[in-house]
């Protein structure tokens, strides 16, 4: 395992995949319709790390 610094498109590829996760585990769950559900996922994420990959670096890096 080795430590490297998020890039933008690290973080775009995390927060794409995140959103979709979250989503479908909400779905899966029965707390948020299909069609609502992406919506509310990204609202979440855009809540969680408004600063987005700005919030990240300042964590440094993450596992690779």
């Amino acid at each position: 395992m080795r430590l490297k610094k998020m890039t933008q498109p690290d973080f775009d590829d995390f927060l794409s995949f995140s959103i979709l996760d979250y989503a479908k585990d909400k779905v899966a769950a029965g707390t948020w319709s299909d069609d609502e559900s992406i919506a509310l996922a990204t609202n979440s994420f855009n809540e969680l790390l408004p600063k987005g990959l700005l919030f990240i670096l300042k964590m440094s890096f993450y596992f690779q």
